[in-house]
């Protein structure tokens, strides 16, 4: 019964995990169930054919099982991705909606929104989706408007489920590219999601969605500045003093985050009356098993050591000690990043007092396959229409997405060239590029690893 409950709500366009999946067949099998089994594979003919020959079969009740499980969660997953041809929408409704309608209508509209784009079938659709998001101006960021106003007031709002689902479609749309370009033209709506991020209560999902996006726009060096003049570094190191209650998803983005502010000069010297609590909370991660999060503490320690004051109190705290432990319990690459840090720690030298390459944007990077903002979302708890069944709804009579005539926003560039990387094959974990730190200690950090998290919510 709990299974089938659980495809229903699949059907219903409602996130079923393939953890939770997992945790039903170990109660429905028990011990046979000896092998974790990947149900974000897609199916192979090699599935298929072992029921099919084998009918009798060798395979065990739970390879029978999750086999065709596979198979049916990849068949209901398709049945709620975008379709192949989705329909023109009447933006001017759906704006004022979103001023006006409920709570819960609101957030049901920024969520079909978020799908269009996170299921789109081909990159060809995923531009067509985003350029008519920009187009019409959706999250308000290309002229100061009323309604861009009403954008704030749903970030602000206190209601958590708005504030959550217009995050999340932050976070999606900073994923790309030509989505950041978006958000950049509008700073004092960074500054409303800084705010939003550094004043939720707990590792919620409104806040990991908000860390998401600040730390994708932090690419950006002109943001860069104003996310240092916002305060958002000092609570960067508040949140890193008391890593236990942090997600693994808050951890990674709040290091590359760090990484990206403290390459700017005033980043770093808003460190300096926060050195002992900065240097204490790196040291306490240099051994960390994960990897990704041991190169941005390296390289957020490079950027720091190259304050004198910091080298000092770096030296009084044994931070040698510390990075000679360390080189002795990490991969080549990682020991590489850290004889530089040593480095850095004995030299003598004076930080110039201008960033390295302050002018321009590296913001060069190609758009992942994957998009953030869907990571382990609950249901909203309605029983009104959503996902494409609630879009229908503002259909115009213009048909096809790709028929609709295209109106560009103020002050916004229209979307000319394709800005989707060339097809590889790739997997939800796949690296993005990240910053090389013993050869290039000034780059940026791009997003970190999108792996499935369980509690990237």
């Amino acid at each position: 019964m709990e299974l089938v409950e659980a495809l229903e709500e699949a059907v219903a366009g409602r996130m079923i995990t393939p953890e939770y999946i997992q945790s039903m067949c170990s109660r429905l099998f028990g011990n046979s169930v000896q092998h974790p089994s990947d149900f974000q594979r897609p199916p192979t003919v090699c599935d298929g054919a072992c029921l099919v020959t084998h009918p009798s079969s060798d395979l065990t009740p739970s390879l029978q099982a999750t086999s065709l499980l596979r198979t049916s969660v990849m068949s209901l997953r398709k049945s709620v991705q975008c379709p192949t041809e989705p329909s023109a929408l009447d933006f001017s409704r759906i704006k004022a909606d979103l001023c006006s309608a409920s709570y819960s209508k609101r957030a049901l509209i920024l969520q079909a929104l978020r799908w269009r784009l996170t299921r789109s079938l081909t990159s060809e659709q995923r531009r067509a989706v985003l350029t008519t998001f920009i187009d019409n101006d959706i999250l308000g960021c290309a002229v100061s408007s009323p309604y861009q106003a009403s954008v704030v007031e749903m970030l602000t709002s206190k209601n958590p489920l708005l504030r959550e689902h217009l995050c999340r479609l932050f976070n999606t749309l900073s994923s790309l590219l030509c989505g950041r370009s978006y958000l950049s033209s509008c700073p004092a709506m960074l500054q409303v999601l800084c705010r939003v991020m550094m004043g939720e209560e707990g590792d919620t999902p409104t806040r990991r969605n908000a860390l998401g996006s600040v730390q994708k726009l932090s690419l950006r060096r002109p943001l860069q500045v104003m996310m240092v003049e916002s305060g958002v570094l000092g609570w960067l190191l508040r949140l890193l003093a008391d890593q236990e209650p942090l997600s693994e998803y808050t951890l990674r983005y709040t290091l590359a985050l760090l990484m990206n502010l403290c390459l700017r000069t005033a980043g770093k010297k808003v460190c300096v009356p926060l050195g002992s609590v900065a240097l204490k909370v790196l040291g306490e991660l240099l051994e960390h098993e994960d990897q990704e999060i041991c190169s941005y503490v390296n390289g957020i320690l490079y950027s720091l050591l190259s304050l004198p004051e910091l080298r000092e109190e770096a030296r009084t705290m044994g931070m040698g000690d510390m990075l000679t432990s360390a080189m002795q319990a990490s991969p080549p690459e990682l020991q590489s990043q850290l004889n530089y840090i040593l480095v850095q720690l004995h030299s003598d030298a004076h930080q110039s007092s201008e960033d390295s390459g302050d002018d321009g944007d590296d913001d060069e990077e190609e758009d992942p396959d994957v998009l953030e903002g869907d990571e382990d979302e609950v249901a909203i708890d309605t029983t009104e229409a959503s996902g494409e069944v609630l879009l229908a709804s503002y259909a115009t009579s213009e048909g096809s997405l790709f028929q609709q005539p295209r109106t560009a926003a103020p002050h916004t560039k229209l979307l000319e060239a394709p800005y989707v990387r060339p097809v590889t094959p790739q997997t939800a974990n796949s690296r993005p590029q990240t910053a090389n730190i013993p050869a290039l200690p000034a780059t940026e950090a791009a997003e970190p690893t999108q792996r499935p998290l369980s509690t990237a919510s």
